[in-house]
C-alpha cells in the first residue's frame, strides 16, 4: 500500500515525501500521485537489511 504520509513548510518552502511501502500497479495510483512521482521523487521503503539502511539515509536526506 502507498500513502502520502506528511507534508510540511519549510521556509515557505512545501514539501511532500512519498513513501512506497510497496510495488503499486499505476493504473490503482490516484492520478495526482501519479503526476507526483512522474514528475519529483519517491522513497520506496523494504524490510531487506541492506535496502532498510539505504531508505532511512533516503528520508533523512529528503527531509533536510
Amino acid at each position: 500500500m502507498a500513502r502520502m504520509e506528511s507534508i510540511y513548510s519549510r521556509e515557505d518552502n512545501v514539501c511532500l515525501v512519498i513513501v512506497m511501502l510497496e510495488q503499486v500497479p499505476h493504473d490503482k495510483m490516484p492520478l495526482e500521485m501519479l503526476r507526483w512521482i512522474q514528475e519529483n521523487s519517491y522513497i520506496e521503503y523494504t524490510p531487506e537489511q541492506d535496502g532498510n539502511i539505504m531508505f532511512w539515509e533516503n528520508l533523512k536526506l529528503a527531509m533536510q
